[in-house]
Order: structure tokens, then C-alpha cells, then sequence
């Protein structure tokens, strides 16, 4: 069975230990933002359970704008296929 890494199970030095085994070797997480010491400051210090901080935690989010709707085409049912295949592309349907 896994020691439980509750505050009450835990001294500050298996926190701490705890923390620095999560940080890659590389440190990965150089590029995100992220400070595991200072995000998981206060359950090494005896404050808040590892869970607490894990709900509170709210990452910054960049999205790109969404995509344009396509245009509605609206075809004749007299129209080959190729032609719609062009409009869809974009092109004119003229040579």
C-alpha cells in the first residue's frame, strides 16, 4: 500500500521530496509557466492538502480565434460535379 502524502502522514522534507520528484529532469514545464515550488508552496508548508490546491488550480488558456464559418453554396441540381468541387475550392468554374 502507498504512503498516504496527506499533511498529517507527512514531515516537510517528504513534501519537499515529494515536489521534486514531479519536476523533470529537463525541467519540461520551463515553457508552460508553471512553478511547481510556488503552486505547492503552501501543502510543503503544512497549509493545504495537495488536493485543495489541485481544484483551485485555473490555467491560462490561449486559444486561437476560431475558424470562419464555410459559406453556404447552394447548388443546381443541373450542376456536374466537378463545377462543385471548384466553387468549393474556390475557383470560378471558367477556363
Amino acid at each position: 500500500m502507498a504512503k498516504s502524502n496527506l499533511i498529517k502522514d507527512t514531515t516537510t522534507a517528504e513534501r519537499i521530496a515529494l515536489i521534486k520528484s514531479w519536476i523533470p529532469d529537463e525541467d519540461g514545464l520551463e515553457d508552460c509557466g508553471i512553478d511547481l515550488w510556488e503552486m505547492y508552496d503552501d501543502y510543503i508548508k503544512g497549509k493545504r492538502e495537495i488536493a485543495e490546491i489541485n481544484m483551485s488550480f485555473v490555467p491560462d488558456y490561449v486559444m486561437e480565434a476560431p475558424a470562419a464559418e464555410p459559406e453556404e453554396i447552394s447548388y443546381d441540381s443541373s450542376d456536374s460535379e466537378a463545377a462543385r468541387a471548384r466553387r468549393r475550392r474556390g475557383g470560378s468554374g471558367v477556363r
